[in-house]
């Protein structure tokens, strides 16, 4: 799995995006619920300011990483994050479904407009304590992983790699 190089490398917005270009929907929806989880545990326990930049190494204090995870996993922006990861995996897989590279194009648009809207513009309306940091970060990765789905999707991957639902 690949979540925390991801996470390390800002490319954990792309994680659902391409859950929900590759996978069939109830994959797609697992994979990302499990992904998630697994992002909110690893920027807990490294430190993270966000999810959209994980560390690779733990905090430098056992005491010091637990009350870190504490207040990090207490925060309910992270928990908006994985509901915002399931809606974007939701709709990219709606939008991948005819397999036209337009639609695909729309749905990943779509699919970066919700987690913005629900990672980046409701913490800073409802005045979570966001740093100027953790919104860089967060822009940065949205940024990146919008070129690398655009890149998967115009090669045309997820029609070649796509597998169909077993009933």
């Amino acid at each position: 799995m690949l979540t925390p190089l991801t996470g390390a490398l800002l490319l954990s917005f792309a994680l659902p995006l391409l859950n929900g270009t590759l996978l069939p929907w109830r994959r797609a929806l697992i994979t990302t619920v499990t992904q998630g989880l697994l992002l909110i545990a690893i920027a807990a326990m490294t430190s993270a300011d966000s999810l959209a930049h994980t560390g690779l190494f733990l905090s430098s204090s056992e005491a010091g990483y637990i009350a870190a995870a504490y207040d990090f996993i207490a925060q309910p922006t992270h928990w908006i994050n994985l509901v915002a990861f399931l809606l974007a995996a939701l709709v990219m897989t709606l939008f991948v479904e005819p397999r036209t590279r337009l639609k695909s194009l729309l749905g990943a648009t779509v699919s970066l407009l919700i987690i913005l809207l629900t990672c980046v513009l409701i913490p800073l309306f409802i005045d979570f304590n966001i740093s100027a940091t953790s919104l860089s970060e967060s822009m940065v990765g949205l940024g990146l992983s919008y070129i690398l789905l655009l890149l998967v999707l115009l090669l045309g991957v997820s029609a070649d790699v796509r597998q169909t639902e077993e009933v």
